[in-house]
């Protein structure tokens, strides 16, 4: 039987090829691509094959979960969510394995500096916005700005530390003029520095120093969006330092961007780093 045979059969919905019906157990767009891809068959079409097999048979295990989630009301549903996300935000931050520096996914821009700003008293001015454009406005392409953690305090709206990436090239002079905005616009109790990064080739920070912390970002339960515990926090044990990463939506990632960050502040503060 070729394609053009199956494509002509498949729309009743009385039967799938095995590698479809495989896909389907699997979910829904993963069959309708199946078919596009191995039985020559359009999106449209394809959709129409995957549903009409659906109807057809409605013991079949994502059919029930369809029409579960059909009959559930959106009461219940926003129910669903708030459960799943207070139990998160109920739970420590989940402990985790330091990843072998060649294991790292090779995903983030390169950082040429990294500005790290903290926040020590919540009485002073808010200092953040001013921050980060201070950063904007010391680069010539303002997509060389990325902001790569901010920390809360009690509310949303207490920002008690971030930490921006600058991606080169970016002059001394440059960076001379940003230390000196950062000197006017940051009060004595608010800490800043302004580091070098660190190149996949001069990365030399060990596991074995390592504490690493995988958590729900602060305030999640303000977001509409579902929470995953993707966020990274690395200790480094002999020097207390801290990094973080949250911006990105893969742990992989943001522990490879928080690797970066404490190797940069590890080399600025001149402590020796293990292998």
């Amino acid at each position: 039987m070729t394609d053009s045979d199956d494509a002509t059969r498949l729309p009743s919905g009385a039967w799938l090829p095995p590698n479809v019906s495989s896909a389907l157990n699997i979910s829904a767009v993963a069959a309708i691509r199946t078919l596009r891809e191995n039985h020559g068959v359009g999106l449209y079409e394809a959709k129409q094959i995957v549903d009409a097999y659906l109807e057809r048979h409605p013991a079949h295990p994502l059919a029930l979960r369809q029409t579960q989630s059909a009959t559930q009301s959106p009461a219940s549903a926003r129910k669903t969510f708030e459960q799943y996300r207070d139990s998160l935000l109920a739970t420590s931050p989940e402990p985790g394995d330091p990843i072998p520096l060649e294991a790292l996914p090779n995903r983030i821009r390169p950082p040429a500096y990294y500005v790290v700003v903290r926040r020590a008293n919540a009485a002073d001015e808010h200092p953040f916005p001013r921050v980060l454009r201070a950063c904007l406005d010391s680069v010539v392409n303002q997509d060389c700005v990325e902001l790569v953690d901010e920390e809360y305090g009690p509310t949303v709206w207490d920002t008690v530390g971030m930490t921006v990436k600058l991606i080169g090239p970016i002059t001394g002079h440059e960076v001379s003029g940003l230390m000196e905005q950062l000197e006017r616009i940051c009060s004595p109790t608010t800490s800043w520095r302004v580091v070098r990064g660190r190149t996949a080739e001069e990365l030399a920070i060990g596991p074995k120093d390592l504490k690493v912390e995988y958590f729900l970002r602060e305030h999640a339960r303000e977001s509409h969006l579902w929470p995953t515990v993707s966020c990274v926090r690395l200790t480094h044990h002999p020097s207390g330092l801290v990094a973080r990463a949250t911006s990105h939506r893969q742990k992989l990632i943001n522990y490879e961007e928080a690797i970066y960050i404490l190797d940069s502040l590890l080399k600025d503060s001149g402590h020796a780093i293990a292998d």
